[in-house]
């Protein structure tokens, strides 16, 4: 059973971190509950150093729980090693087989071109080496799961290992188209459309609204103009990426070769570092790629060429001449054996350039569509452009009548626009807008169009109820409860007692406490927290002395505070794990907290299992015991019967610290002995009970008699000594009041308390005894601070 609780706005924040209204350094931030994830990591390739990176100080990186990487093309991976060994990233990677590997060989060979050139590069091959050891693999229509998000990656289409990934968090649905194509090619499958609804579309924007004219005609175009450059003696160069495009063509020329006997004789070369590795990881995935050259696989290695030959050295072309073709990377001519045959070649109207793939602003590539007069070699050197520019499109990007099919399909509730040019994404956008609100499949709602900037986030908020599973223990209770109700009539039923909610990776359970280790992946814990309370060495000498449990006298000050105190001669506490087995004794306190005292330790023990209330009642409980064990008269009148330990008792030669001799003004020997233990603070003047040694006593003798009947008659001689020192001593003393037993006076000083930076506050009791046949009363002074004991009495 599941229990409909409540319904919540959560917000999601996409923003893009490169390619926004851009093309290059694709990289997206993606942040909804919690989790944070990048889509894409690249480079620009137009841009140097960290000016062609995303921007990364927008983002925490250990705050990533995750990057996906959509294929291996520079502007979309070629920024990751950085991420992940120059930042404190610590999340996981993920990419298809293919990706993981044709990305080593085109990072490496684009750090062998960085470390030639101006800027240098921004990290290392042991960066690089380290990076791909953390990337995990997956593959097609596959579901990972890590922290509650789910990915699944789906074919694009683009080059060979190229996936779209559906990321799911907490039910909503995140479509991240990366670059594709819906046009199968002479190795590739098209993309796929994947299956599950999407909440929000990410999809890229590079051609806008332009249309590719159809396959048949741009083969048959890229092979008429490549075979008329040769054929009237010039050298054609066709920049392209090592992988990607460049396979295509390269089967495209090897037919177009083989069924031409005239031109077989012109050589066609493939010139990149990587040119043989590229091939190879091509023969690996097979398996990746369309049905055709599966089957060709089946009869021999489609990319064993016959009339293609990998070129290591570009000094043969010096010294060569006959006409040829050469495909070259990098595909933008910003550098490499590409740039470099193209600024020897440029002069000669001869020779031609045919542009088959995408440009980005900020390379000569793009320059160059605009057919300048002259270019600016990399040394500085300016040389007229003489030869011919041709731009035949083969780059595997949607066009708008792909990309709006493709969009219409999926029918997202949100779309963003990536990965374009500002000018063609606009007039995307503004197609698209007039598409849904003429006809849109979906009539209750019209998804909006947006195409954010760099750094600038969009913000998107989805209301979804929060959803439990009941389980357990508690679901066996509730359904009880359900029929019972339904026998009686009532809808409302509540939850069983002890019922929590758990939330793990955005699945919540309604389970019971109990139940808690087997349908999640919690455990129970607790805190055991034990406070030691030193013991004053009063109390430990009339401990030693008289064999009194010290919880004994803390027993009555805890009862005046809790209700619901425990006393026992053996511990008694709720948790074996706190007991004592040397224990004299205990006090339970509310069934929560502990007071312990164990033997020959000079220190009681406070215990209890932390919890909100239990914490509040120990920390009351230790309040009352720390003020009760610096109470000296307190102490005093625990240890009402018990007998003074010899290291207490006062003999005359301690008389001069304390006054004059006693047995001289008192004959009678009991009253003598009291006073005596009276002045040495031995007994609590108000209840004449044993106490500690702390606190000496000041008498001052007073000469009036009263009748033995007003002995206990205390309050009004206090009320005299009270009104004295508030009328002649007034500027001394803050505070002068009579306690609210009746039995003592409380004197303040808050002047002496400032001097002295210690609380100044005394009490004065009244003693009656016999004296040489009369009544007699004398005012004792208790206080700790001697100043201010000095100036009462």
């Amino acid at each position: 059973p599941q229990h409909e609780d409540a319904v919540t706005e959560e917000r999601m924040v996409i923003m893009p971190l490169g390619g926004g209204q851009e093309v290059g350094r694709s990289c997206l931030l993606l942040k909804y509950r919690g989790r944070t994830i990048l889509l894409d990591c690249g480079s620009h390739p137009g841009r140097e150093g960290m000016d062609s990176f995303p921007f990364f100080d927008m983002v925490e990186p250990d705050e990533v729980d995750l990057i996906l990487i959509t294929h291996f093309h520079i502007d979309h991976c070629a920024s990751l090693p950085y991420f992940t060994e120059k930042t404190n990233f610590k999340g996981r990677i993920f990419m298809t087989h293919a990706t993981k590997a044709v990305m080593r060989i085109l990072v490496s060979d684009t750090l062998k071109l960085l470390g030639s050139s101006r800027s240098g590069a921004l990290y290392t091959d042991a960066d690089l080496l380290n990076c791909i050891d953390k990337i995990e693999v997956l593959d097609y229509h596959r579901t990972v799961e890590h922290k509650g998000i789910k990915f699944c990656a789906y074919v694009a289409g683009h080059v060979l290992g190229a996936a779209m990934f559906t990321i799911s968090i907490d039910g909503v649905v995140v479509l991240y188209t990366g670059d594709y194509s819906m046009e199968e090619d002479r190795h590739l499958m098209p993309a796929e459309v994947p299956p599950d609804h999407a909440d929000v579309l990410i999809v890229e924007s590079t051609y806008g609204t332009i249309n590719h004219s159809s396959r048949a005609e741009r083969e048959s175009r890229f092979t008429s103009t490549v075979s008329e450059i040769v054929r009237r003696g010039g050298n054609c160069l066709i920049p392209v990426f090592a992988t990607g495009r460049a396979q295509e063509l390269l089967l495209i020329l090897d037919e177009f070769w083989r069924a031409a006997p005239d031109l077989q004789q012109v050589p066609i070369f493939y010139a990149s570092r990587v040119a043989s590795k590229a091939l190879r990881v091509y023969q690996t995935f097979v398996n990746m790629m369309n049905l055709h050259i599966q089957a060709l696989m089946d009869i021999g290695n489609p990319f064993h060429f016959n009339y293609i030959e990998n070129m290591k050295n570009t000094d043969t072309l010096i010294h060569n001449p006959m006409p040829c073709v050469v495909m070259a990377s990098p595909g933008m001519l910003q550098s490499g054996v590409s740039r470099e045959l193209f600024e020897r070649w440029c002069e000669d109207e001869r020779n031609g350039v045919v542009l088959a793939g995408y440009s980005v602003e900020g390379t000569l590539a793009k320059k160059l569509l605009s057919e300048p007069e002259e270019i600016t070699c990399l040394d500085g050197r300016i040389k007229k452009r003489n030869c011919s520019i041709e731009y035949i499109s083969f780059s595997a990007h949607v066009d708008y009548i792909q990309n709006s099919r493709f969009i219409r399909s999926v029918v997202p509730d949100n779309i963003l626009l990536v990965h374009g040019e500002p000018i063609e994404m606009g007039r995307l956008k503004g197609e698209l807008d007039k598409d849904i609100a003429r006809s849109w499949p979906d009539s209750t709602h019209t998804p909006p169009v947006v195409m954010p900037k760099n750094g600038q986030p969009v913000s998107l908020t989805f209301s979804k109820p929060i959803l439990a599973d009941v389980v357990g223990e508690t679901a066996a209770t509730l359904l009880e409860k359900m029929e019972r109700n339904a026998e009686g009539g009532e809808e409302i039923v509540e939850l069983p007692d002890n019922t929590l909610l758990v939330t793990e990776d955005f699945e919540s359970k309604l389970v019971s406490a109990s139940d808690i280790a087997t349908h999640t992946s919690c455990r129970i814990g607790r805190i055991q927290q034990r406070m030691v309370v030193p013991l004053p060495g009063v109390v430990l000498q009339l401990r030693e002395h008289n064999h009194v449990s010290v919880v004994n006298m803390l027993f009555p000050r805890l009862h005046e505070v809790f209700d619901d105190v425990k006393y026992s001669s053996s511990c008694t506490t709720s948790d074996d794990d706190i007991k004592s087995e040397d224990s004299k004794g205990s006090i339970l306190i509310q069934e929560e907290v502990s007071v312990e005292e164990e033997k020959d330790k000079e220190f009681i023990v406070v215990a209890w299992v932390a919890s909100p209330v239990a914490d509040v009642i120990a920390d009351c409980a230790l309040g009352v015991i720390f003020q009760s064990l610096s109470a000296a008269h307190y102490i005093r009148s625990c240890w009402k019967d018990a007998s003074l330990p010899s290291a207490l008792s006062c003999d005359k030669r301690h008389a001069h610290k304390h006054g004059p001799d006693i047995s001289d003004e008192f004959e009678d020997p009991e009253t003598c002995a009291v006073v005596k233990r009276m002045k040495l603070g031995l007994i609590d003047p108000s209840r004449a009970f044993n106490t500690s040694s702390n606190g000496d006593g000041e008498r001052i003798r007073n000469g009036e008699e009263f009748d033995i009947e007003q002995v206990k008659k205390n309050r009004p001689k206090l009320e005299k000594i009270q009104s004295y020192l508030r009328d002649e001593c007034g500027g001394d003393f803050s505070d002068v009041k009579i306690g609210r037993n009746g039995l003592r006076l409380i004197v303040r000083s808050d002047k002496l308390s400032s001097q002295l930076d210690v609380p100044a506050e005394a009490y004065v009791y009244i003693h009656w005894a016999v004296s040489r046949g009369q009544h007699t009363h004398h005012a004792v002074v208790q206080c700790p601070n001697e100043c201010m004991r000095k100036k009462v009495s």
